[in-house]
């Protein structure tokens, strides 16, 4: 019998929301000098950096983390990466 770790739903907008400011914040000063190509590969590379620490880092500590690992979730990251960067620009 296997266990699934399964999170409600108002917890998983607390967390886009939080990654969503977490990557805002830090171009918010530079919006006059920031162009949309470096603000979408600023948010594209920091949600890849958060997809390789969540996905492979802390599967040691959650498991089943392993089982969502694969391109469809990167790319999930990545896009909401790049959304989220230019909406804060």
């Amino acid at each position: 019998m296997r266990v699934q770790f399964i999170t409600p739903r108002r917890r998983q907008n607390e967390d886009s929301a939080g990654l969503a400011i977490a990557i805002g914040a830090p171009t918010r000063d530079r919006r006059d000098h920031s162009s949309v190509g470096m603000a979408s590969l600023a948010g594209g590379a920091f949600a890849a950096a958060v997809y390789l620490i969540n996905f492979h880092g802390m599967t040691r500590f959650f498991p089943w983390f392993a089982e969502a690992r694969n391109w469809a979730s990167l790319l999930a990251h990545i896009i909401f990466g790049i959304v989220a960067a230019n909406t804060c620009t």
